[in-house]
């Protein structure tokens, strides 16, 4: 390896480092607001700020709309809330709410509100799959509440639930396959993926489920 070389790797490295660096104290930043929120806003909380992580515009600053909304002061949290779902698409609110229904009726038994399973923020980000099919670490197909349950408590063994959404239109319409994986004991594991288009899939929901260029500007508008 010659010097050009290992100067540009480890030029690479350090950003990395520093990439790094900025996401953890980012993360830290998030945590300490929201340990600090009322507790009848952090009820809200808990069930929003899944769909609140789309880029504020930048005539109004750098982040998420979740970091926006935890360094507003209280009272303005508590007129946000009531203006949030008026920034939104009509119809958003109606379709949340049964996203949340889905939840609460679907999600039970892992310890946690239903909603902050990692199969229930899921549900609330992107919305019911089309299909979901149940497969072992061999990829045969099992049916849930059958005896493969009990094998995956007493032996350990892996198994899967996979959710299939379509994303895009007409030519540019993808498959997308979201997967769980059964921890062997009472939960669901997401198993996020990074490729390209699970990237791309994540983004546009964040943008569908966000403010729009309206609703921004319906809160500024507020006093």
């Amino acid at each position: 390896m010659n010097r050009s070389t290992a100067i540009k790797l480890l030029w690479f490295f350090l950003g990395l480092l520093i990439f790094g660096c900025v996401i953890v104290l980012l993360s830290c930043s998030l945590y300490n607001l929201e340990r600090k929120l009322d507790p009848g806003i952090r009820a809200w909380y808990e069930k929003h700020w899944i769909i609140m992580e789309y880029p504020i515009p930048k005539d109004m600053g750098k982040g998420s709309e979740r970091g926006y909304f935890l360094r507003l002061p209280v009272e303005r949290q508590i007129l946000y809330i009531s203006k949030f779902w008026d920034m939104r698409e009509i119809g958003m609110e109606e379709e949340y709410r049964y996203r949340l229904a889905v939840c609460a009726g679907m999600f039970r038994g892992e310890g946690v509100d239903t909603w902050m399973t990692e199969r229930g923020k899921v549900m609330l980000l992107y919305g019911p799959p089309f299909d979901e099919q149940h497969r072992n670490e061999r990829g045969e197909f099992y049916n849930e509440g059958e005896e493969g349950w009990g094998y995956a408590r007493q032996e350990g063994k892996r198994w899967f639930k996979h959710w299939f959404y379509w994303y895009g239109a007409g030519f540019w319409q993808q498959l997308i396959i979201l997967k769980f994986e059964w921890d062997g004991i009472d939960k669901w594991r997401y198993i996020e993926e990074s490729d390209w288009e699970h990237r791309s899939f994540k983004q546009y929901w964040q943008w569908r489920m966000a403010p729009t260029p309206e609703g921004w500007k319906l809160w500024q508008e507020v006093k």
